[in-house]
């Protein structure tokens, strides 16, 4: 996320927060944060980033109900305020980029080539070959056009069908400048008609919309009947 934004990569720190049910003396339990430990560890050491603090729970649990083995990881970095770049789609005419995030037969990416590609990608921002740029989440390469495209409603013609729901974190997409071509898989061209377009297939924009905001209304009235019960049980109702 800090690439795509236009931050340099290794200039950036690290913290962590943790969550981890009550380990007692069962090994299989201990042995879950150690993982994480260690594959944060080796994370740092491939992009030669530290940690610089953290927090740790390692008591999530409540009788038999124990939270989810999470470690999440916040990162920090300083840079010019005139390099930063947003997310959302500038003009129709202009291609668009995906910078896949290579990985080896455990899944487990390619440190050494993805610091070569956020090097390049960083470096092409601060040239202004790159006017906006998203970082790949949990909706896979189909989320982040969407978010792109309705940011000023530019739509967006796929070249080919491709993947578009798979998970494909540390990946990045590219909007390049008007004219500018990049050394990077092309996947498409921004358009000026408000819709997306992948083979025969074309959803406006206004519909995507309207998705993602009952999403959002059905998550806060979710946020809202929470809170009531925990009121309700602490008044005790």
């Amino acid at each position: 996320k800090l690439t795509a934004m236009g931050a340099d990569f290794s200039k950036a720190y690290l913290t962590f927060q943790e969550y981890f049910e009550r380990l007692e003396k069962n090994p299989d339990k201990w042995g879950k944060p150690f993982a994480a430990l260690l594959g944060a560890f080796k994370a740092q050491m491939k992009f030669g980033v530290a940690a610089i603090g953290g927090k740790d729970s390692m008591s999530g649990t409540f009788e038999n109900l124990n939270v989810p083995p999470t470690l999440v990881s916040f990162a920090v970095a300083t840079v010019d305020a005139d390099k930063i770049i947003s997310p959302e789609f500038k003009a129709a005419g202009h291609k668009i980029y995906l910078v896949e995030c290579p990985r080896d037969e455990f899944n487990i990416p390619d440190f050494h080539a993805l610091r070569k590609k956020f090097t390049t990608v960083n470096s092409h921002i601060s040239a202004g070959k790159i006017v906006a740029a998203m970082s790949v989440g949990v909706g896979g390469i189909a989320e982040a056009i969407s978010k792109m495209a309705i940011g000023n409603d530019i739509g967006f013609k796929f070249e080919e069908e491709v993947r578009v729901f798979e998970k494909n974190y540390g990946s990045l997409i590219l909007e390049a400048a008007d004219g500018v071509e990049l050394d990077f898989s092309e996947l498409g061209e921004t358009i000026s008609a408000p819709q997306i377009e992948i083979g025969d297939v074309k959803i406006s924009l206004d519909e995507i919309k309207k998705i993602r905001q009952r999403k959002s209304l059905a998550g806060r009235r979710r946020s809202a009947e929470c809170f009531c019960y925990q009121k309700l049980d602490g008044d005790g109702g």
